[in-house]
């Protein structure tokens, strides 16, 4: 099965030549889109496990992160490659579990939305 999303998938009939293929609204909510997977291929019942189970260990890290980080403390991902740095903010999936599970802060300059392509290095250092 090949899974893609919307708007992405440009000639989906030729990828079901070689297997099924669905077409998915990625959406900022993980656990809405885990939920719409998990019913797909029947697994709801593993999806209650997995998400109470995902909820204990948030708390956990929670708890953890707290014991570490003052409360002015900021957290962002950065990722840089060959050619650019990449800022993620809040709205993708990763920055949902960084600041809205774990409830950490992002720094100045990073909204809760999808992820900043800084061309030029040095502005990294402004974010």
């Amino acid at each position: 099965m090949i899974l893609g999303q919307i708007g992405s998938m440009d000639s989906p009939a030729q990828l079901d030549n070689i297997a099924p293929t669905v077409k998915l609204l990625l959406r900022d909510d993980w656990r809405s889109l885990l939920l719409e997977l998990s019913e797909m291929f029947g697994r709801r019942a593993q999806y209650t496990r997995w998400v109470r189970y995902f909820e204990q260990k948030a708390a956990k890290a929670r708890k953890s992160l707290s014991q570490k980080l003052n409360r002015e403390e900021t957290v962002m991902v950065l990722i840089a490659s060959n050619n650019d740095l990449r800022v993620y903010g809040g709205r993708r999936q990763l920055g949902e579990i960084l600041y809205r599970e774990l409830k950490l802060h992002p720094p100045q300059g990073i909204t809760l939305h999808g992820p900043l392509h800084m061309r030029d290095p040095g502005a990294a250092r402004d974010v």
